[in-house]
C-alpha cells in the first residue's frame, strides 16, 4: 500500500435529467480509474519544481521569441499555401 492515498473529486455540473449525464459520469470514471488524475497532479508538481529551479538559475530555460522564430516562419509558409489554394479554388469555380 502506498504511503499517500489521493482522492480526487471531479465534478461536472449538469441540470437534472440531462441526456449526457450518464456519459459524463462514465468518462469521469474512466479518467479517474485510468490514473490520469495522478499523472496530471505529478505533472503540475514537476512544472512547479522546474519553474522554481529555473528562477534560481538552474534547470530548464524558458523559450524566447528567438527560439520560436522558425515556427512562425513555418506558420507563415502554411498560411501562404492556404491562401494560394483558396485563390485557385475561387478561380476554378468561376471558370467552371
Amino acid at each position: 500500500m502506498p504511503r499517500e492515498v489521493l482522492s480526487y473529486h471531479i465534478v461536472m455540473v449538469l441540470s437534472k435529467g440531462n441526456l449526457l449525464l450518464e456519459r459524463f459520469d462514465e468518462r469521469i470514471s474512466h479518467i479517474v480509474e485510468s490514473g490520469w488524475t495522478v499523472k496530471w497532479a505529478r505533472d503540475i508538481m514537476y512544472i512547479r519544481a522546474v519553474g522554481a529551479s529555473s528562477q534560481k538559475g538552474g534547470g530548464s530555460r524558458r523559450l524566447s521569441m528567438a527560439h520560436l522564430q522558425s515556427m512562425f516562419v513555418l506558420l507563415l509558409i502554411g498560411e501562404g499555401l492556404a491562401l494560394v489554394a483558396l485563390i485557385v479554388e475561387v478561380v476554378m469555380r468561376k471558370i467552371l
